[in-house]
């Protein structure tokens, strides 16, 4: 008994955030931080997919000894945005949507397969 107490006592805890890069982003996601962390989930607001890119920066959340997640990747702070605008990117495509209501797409824009120019 004393021993184990002792042992849980001297070993440190492993963080339950920590920052790792993306190793594998295809059939299956994996991040090296202390260790590489395999089959992690992914962390989103509801209704949104997102899937991190190798080499990507993120925060990686500890749910369990078994299991984590992506909680989301390290962003640069952007001072082209306003106050309260949010921008959506993946590749050259963009959907900017500013406080005044207006939204702005570019990119290749289609609708139900058709583009729109």
């Amino acid at each position: 008994m004393w021993l184990s107490s002792k042992m849980n006592r001297d070993t440190p805890a492993s963080p339950v955030a920590m920052p790792a890069r993306i190793t594998i982003s295809e059939n299956g996601l994996a991040a090296l931080s202390h260790a590489e962390l395999r089959g992690l989930h992914i962390l989103a607001p509801g209704g949104v997919r997102w899937r991190p890119r190798i080499d990507d920066q993120v925060l990686v959340l500890k749910q369990d000894d078994q299991n984590a997640c992506v909680a989301g990747i390290l962003a640069e702070p952007d001072n082209s945005l306003l106050p309260g605008e949010i921008r959506l990117a993946a590749g050259n495509a963009s959907i900017r949507i500013l406080p005044d209501g207006t939204i702005a797409l570019a990119g290749q824009i289609t609708v139900n397969g058709k583009e729109i120019t």
